[in-house]
């Protein structure tokens, strides 16, 4: 269930984006067939940072990170908070997981 203000949960029909302009351009991309303007790799590149920041935080030291496997290499405790734990037989597992 989404969440708005305050954690509460929003009624049928409501929506928590606050950016209306953002949306319309996803959108106007994906019906002309075109790459949006925030595209994705862009969006990943960023949120990685911020996860290594978090990771770095949690393991109280800096960590080696290799962008091009996304990987902390012979640094197990790094590379265990890049990945999520998932109960066993919990529906959300992905596949190969």
């Amino acid at each position: 269930m989404a969440s708005g203000k305050g954690n509460k949960p929003l009624k049928e029909g409501e929506s928590n984006l606050s950016n209306a302009a953002h949306l319309g351009s996803f959108l106007d991309a994906i019906r002309a067939g075109r790459q949006p303007s925030a595209d994705i790799l862009i969006g990943h590149q960023a949120a990685t940072l911020a996860h290594l920041a978090n990771i770095v935080g949690r393991v109280g030291r800096s960590v080696r990170f290799d962008p091009k496997t996304e990987r902390c290499p012979d640094d197990a405790d790094a590379y265990a908070l890049t990945r999520r734990t998932y109960r066993e037989g919990h529906w959300t597992v992905p596949k190969g997981v």
